[in-house]
Formats: structure tokens, sequence, C-alpha cells
């Protein structure tokens, strides 16, 4: 089963990912570069050491596979917490971390999500 992640908050050694079999496409913001992240399941556990070694401070980074998503979270220089939850189920104290971090007033989980166009693009026939 594939994962998706929309990357924002590391640098470009992402990109040496690929010859582990990850598919990354750049996507150029006004400010910085992001990433387009596929990969297969598999592969979490080095996704996940990645983020935790790479992520800059008061970012998060959100996985989703089928069913389920995993947000891990640069919260206080380097405090990282790891959070598992059933995709697009509501999930207060989840939703309020990522209100306050990107200063945001998402309603809901799934309003958050699907407001970046790669995951739209990839979970809308799922979850619409």
């Amino acid at each position: 089963m594939s994962c998706i992640s929309y990357a924002m908050g590391v640098n470009s050694n992402i990109l040496k990912l690929k010859k582990f079999g990850f598919k990354i496409r750049e996507d150029y913001d006004d400010e910085e570069i992001n990433y387009e992240v596929i990969f297969d399941e598999k592969l979490a556990p080095l996704w996940e050491r990645f983020i935790q070694n790479n992520i800059k401070n008061t970012y998060w980074n959100e996985y989703i596979n089928l069913d389920t998503g995993i947000i891990i979270f640069n919260i206080n220089d380097n405090r990282i917490e790891r959070v598992v939850y059933k995709a697009f189920t509501s999930n207060p104290r989840l939703l309020h971390i990522c209100n306050r971090l990107c200063e945001g007033n998402f309603h809901s989980m799934k309003e958050l999500i699907m407001s970046n166009d790669f995951y739209k693009k990839h979970l809308k026939k799922r979850y619409n």
C-alpha cells in the first residue's frame, strides 16, 4: 500500500530518499521548496526517521495511507511527538495543535488535509 506526504520544513536532503524507492517531486512555493512524496508503506520507518532528524522547529509532517494518518510534530526545538489517528475522524487535540502551529482556523482534520492540492488529488475519491 502506498503512503503520501506533503513535506514542508525540510531541506533538499529529502531527495536522497529517491535511492530507496521514494517518489519525490519538488513543489515550488513563493518562499520555499516543498515536496510531494509517495512511498510504499514498508518504507514508513525510514520516512519517520528522516522527518524526525530533518524537520524544522514548529513544523509537522503527516503521511497518510488509506485509513490512517501519522503526524510527527517538532514543537519546541526538537521535542518530537508522533500521533497516529484514523484518517479524517474528529480529533480536537490534534486539530488544535495543527491550527496553533500553522496559525490556521480549520474546523476538522479533513478540512486541513484537503486544503492541500496534493492530498486532494490523491484522496478526493475516497473522502469526498
